[in-house]
């Protein structure tokens, strides 16, 4: 009984970190990209003004995005957004991600 409860166990928290993809990023590493690709549409701590534009702060867009799913729109664009491939690194991007994920 107590093998089939850890199994049950093991496997409801992988299912739930599987769920939610993150990827390793360095919140206070994203700080700066983050001020130089993304604040002035975004605004300082996430708070955009802007039509269309996610608001960070109230965890729009953020809370319900995998890593993946954030790092293919920062490449890639999606609506008035532009893609920054090329310009920004993956590594740069996660961190990016990961200061998002603090904005909130």
């Amino acid at each position: 009984m107590r093998g089939i409860t850890r199994v049950g166990v093991a496997s409801v928290i992988l299912l739930l970190t599987s769920f939610h993809s993150v990827y390793a990023g360095n919140p206070f590493n994203g700080k700066a990209p983050y001020e130089r690709f993304c604040m002035a549409c975004h605004g300082e701590r996430g708070e955009s003004k802007l039509i269309g534009v996610p608001n960070f702060s109230r965890g729009e867009v953020v809370i319900s995005s995998t890593d993946p799913m954030l790092m293919s729109v920062i490449k890639n664009g999606k609506g008035v957004m532009p893609g920054f491939q090329g310009q920004i690194k993956d590594a740069e991007i996660l961190d990016i991600i990961s200061y998002l994920r603090t904005l909130f």
